[in-house]
């Protein structure tokens, strides 16, 4: 906030997105980031975030007086449509979430994939499942930074991504997820694990937490300091519910998770949370950890940076 007061809105725009990210409930965090798109004249992307704000405000209810961001995102409308130089922002609110800009994206990566042979040879490695080492991600992140169209839908993908995710605790309160219906999907049964990269940021090494499909889908994939404790894991899983940034699907739930051998201190808390919405946890045996790794050949204590 202290970027934005010094007028530094880039600066401040790259602090507000780690804050949402790292706690997406956090109301004021919406509505601060309202603030510095609004400076940055972002003013569809403003209205979207004030209105998210005021949705997932959990201090104010019926027995209450209105939500200080419901009537700021109210009145903030009311100035785009008084301004006809802000037409566009008003269909940018009305319209969202652009579900077109998700296929303008893949498009583009596919383009993009028959320019350098490098990403033509990463989705060959995804496809066949194979380990993905650190110089080989570093020179992908060399070749995005020069491809600033690819860089600008990402960016409005992600947008969309965070703003649907911020939904899940509404969406756990009144248990609106649903069984998936088509099994061929592979919702059945998810399966949460974690694991060490190269990566250190503020002197603190970068987990990634994979979230797979039994059909062995990545849902939700998720990059953050130090192993997960319950509380993130729940969270995780819940903003995975609700929105997942890479198969699309929205409000669906699995009927069964394993927990990976690595998280069973964890497993009580999370299996408890799980409960209340109908969906079963069962954790990992050792022997299966085990096994996986040495067929991955990963560390079984989660460590492979090491």
């Amino acid at each position: 906030f202290c970027h934005y007061l010094n007028k530094d809105y880039d600066d401040a725009l790259s602090d507000i997105k780690n804050c949402v990210g790292i706690q997406p409930i956090f109301a004021k965090g919406w509505y601060r980031y309202g603030l510095i798109l609004d400076k940055l004249g972002e003013y569809g992307k403003a209205g979207v975030v004030f209105s998210n704000a005021s949705n997932i405000d959990t201090n104010w209810n019926e027995s209450k007086p209105e939500s200080p961001y419901k009537s700021f995102y109210q009145k903030y409308l009311k100035s785009l449509k008084d301004d006809k130089n802000k037409s566009n922002a008003i269909e940018f609110i009305q319209q969202f979430p652009n579900r077109s800009t998700e296929q303008d994206w893949f498009d583009t990566f596919m383009e993009m994939a028959k320019k350098y042979p490098s990403i033509h040879k990463l989705l060959e490695m995804r496809q066949n499942d194979e380990f993905i080492n650190q110089d080989f991600l570093d020179s992908m992140n060399e070749i995005m930074k020069n491809e600033t169209e690819l860089i600008k839908q990402k960016q409005d993908i992600d947008f969309q991504s965070n703003i649907l995710q911020s939904q899940y605790l509404y969406c756990y309160e009144r248990n609106i997820f649903k069984f998936d219906t088509n099994p061929s999907n592979g919702n059945e049964i998810w399966d949460i694990n974690w694991s060490s990269t190269a990566q250190i940021d503020n002197n603190k090494r970068i987990i990634c937490v994979n979230l797979m499909s039994s059909s062995n889908v990545i849902l939700n994939n998720y990059m953050q300091h130090c192993v997960p404790n319950a509380k993130e894991i729940v969270q995780l899983l819940l903003r995975a519910m609700t929105f997942s940034n890479l198969t699309k699907q929205s409000y669906i739930k699995p009927k069964l998770i394993r927990i990976c051998w690595r998280l069973r201190k964890e497993f009580d808390i999370i299996s408890k949370a799980m409960y209340k919405i109908g969906v079963r946890c069962f954790l990992q045996t050792k022997e299966q950890n085990d096994a996986s790794c040495k067929s991955a050949g990963t560390n079984v204590n989660g460590w492979n940076h090491l």
